[in-house]
């Protein structure tokens, strides 16, 4: 697939075929639908986690319907919403949440960036070295974690 214009979208969308192509074993990633009733679940948690603590959102999560799932974007949107208004607590708890039910490069590096806003280097230090782990092309997560050296 070829383009004249660069979108990430797109670009994400030519990985995916050359994988697709390429890699035997390829298994595709199927996005969870962004539909009215995980959207609801999500803003449940979110709140559960917000105003009874991670463990409450952590049971509440594993107690979930059949068919509806956490949206990873709006969790983390919810957490760098937090992150805005200065609200660190609040939004290291909701990153922790993204990082339990996706366990992802890019939950580690937002819950990182909420440990370093708060100034939490160490705990900082340890989410860049796991989104680093999980994915070892995150240039951000590794030139955060030389700077913190």
């Amino acid at each position: 697939m070829l383009s004249n214009q660069s979108n990430q979208n797109f670009d994400r969308l030519n990985f995916e075929l050359s994988k697709i192509i390429f890699q035997k074993d390829y298994n595709p990633i199927i996005p969870i639908a962004d539909n009215e009733k995980n959207r609801n679940f999500t803003l449940s948690i979110i709140e559960i986690v917000i105003s009874r603590g991670l463990e409450a959102g952590k049971s509440s999560f594993s107690k979930k319907p059949s068919k509806t799932n956490l949206l990873e974007s709006t969790v983390n949107t919810k957490g760098f919403e937090l992150l805005s208004q200065k609200n660190y607590a609040k939004a290291v708890k909701v990153f922790l949440m993204n990082c339990f039910a996706f366990p992802s490069s890019n939950a580690f590096d937002s819950l990182g960036e909420a440990y370093l806003s708060n100034g939490g280097k160490a705990s900082a230090k340890r989410s860049y070295e796991k989104s680093l782990e999980l994915d070892p092309t995150n240039r951000n997560a590794e030139d955060i974690l030389k700077n913190l050296k």
